[in-house]
Formats: C-alpha cells, sequence, structure tokens
C-alpha cells in the first residue's frame, strides 16, 4: 500500500521531534511572558495552543513586535517603528 505522497514512512527523527519541542515551548514562553508585562487578556493568547501562523501574523501586527525576536527571541521584546 502506497502512503500519501506528503507522508514519509518513518516519520520525523526522534532529534528533530526535541528540537521542534523545544522551539514550541520557547516561544510559548516568549508570548506568555510579553503578555504578562503588558497586561494583555488570557483570552487573547488562547491560540498558543495550536500555534497557526495567521494567529502568529496577527499578534505580532497587532502589538508591533518583530517578528524575529518573537520567532528566535533574543534579548527582549522589539518593537516595529
Amino acid at each position: 500500500m502506497k502512503t500519501h505522497p506528503t507522508r514519509k514512512r518513518g516519520g520525523i527523527t526522534p532529534d528533530a521531534l526535541e528540537k521542534r519541542r523545544t522551539w514550541k515551548a520557547a516561544f510559548r514562553a516568549r508570548v506568555t511572558l510579553f503578555a504578562e508585562q503588558n497586561g494583555i487578556a488570557k483570552t487573547e493568547i488562547a491560540w498558543l495552543g495550536r500555534l497557526k501562523h495567521q494567529d502568529i501574523v496577527a499578534f505580532a501586527d497587532r502589538h508591533r513586535l518583530s517578528y524575529d525576536w518573537l520567532l528566535e527571541g533574543g534579548s527582549g521584546p522589539q518593537l516595529r517603528v
């Protein structure tokens, strides 16, 4: 039986899976900390459970956050001018 063309047989490697989990945890921590420091309601960051691109972009645009900081971290939230 053939698998779907976009699905790879064998799945993701354990190293890649760990790297993905680590990135997601760090991303969620950055957004949560930013929200707490700026008095943003938890209902506004409820999308963190599913991490969809459009939600990330909408949040960054609404709060004028740098995409680089939001996605990669750094010294602190960098606001776009």
